[in-house]
């Protein structure tokens, strides 16, 4: 199984708009190419943070680049960390990257959210 973990550093913050026909092109090459070799694949989109810091993340850019990965991604199961918990809940320390602790809050939520996918639960009974 290929587990993806991108979109903070594809939803450009820094950007008026979203890049949205960028960030379909980089998706679309590779899930074109874990489509080829048949493998099944989750594509974990990016969580809430913290807004501000020296990326300018904001919480609609992150809900906004959520909503979008959701559709693009097929043919990998989509989870989107922004439902793992609430706004600026795990601490970061320049927005994007969290804390120790709340790398530990997102790894066990995170870890939770996969074990669920019908998919990883099929692997793992085999």
């Amino acid at each position: 199984m290929v587990v993806v973990g991108m979109g903070d550093t594809m939803a450009g913050y820094i950007h008026r708009t979203m890049p949205r026909e960028e960030i379909r092109e980089q998706v679309t090459a590779l899930t074109a190419e874990i489509r080829a070799l048949n493998l099944p694949c989750i594509w974990i989109g990016p969580s809430w943070g913290s807004e501000g810091g020296p990326f300018l993340k904001t919480f609609d850019r992150v809900r906004e680049m959520n909503e979008f990965l959701s559709t693009v991604v097929a043919p990998c199961t989509y989870v989107d960390s922004t439902r793992l918990s609430r706004p600026g809940q795990w601490p970061t320390f320049d927005g994007q990257h969290y804390t120790v602790d709340g790398y530990r809050a997102y790894g066990q939520a995170l870890g939770q959210a996969i074990t669920a996918i019908p998919a990883v639960q099929q692997l793992v009974r085999r």
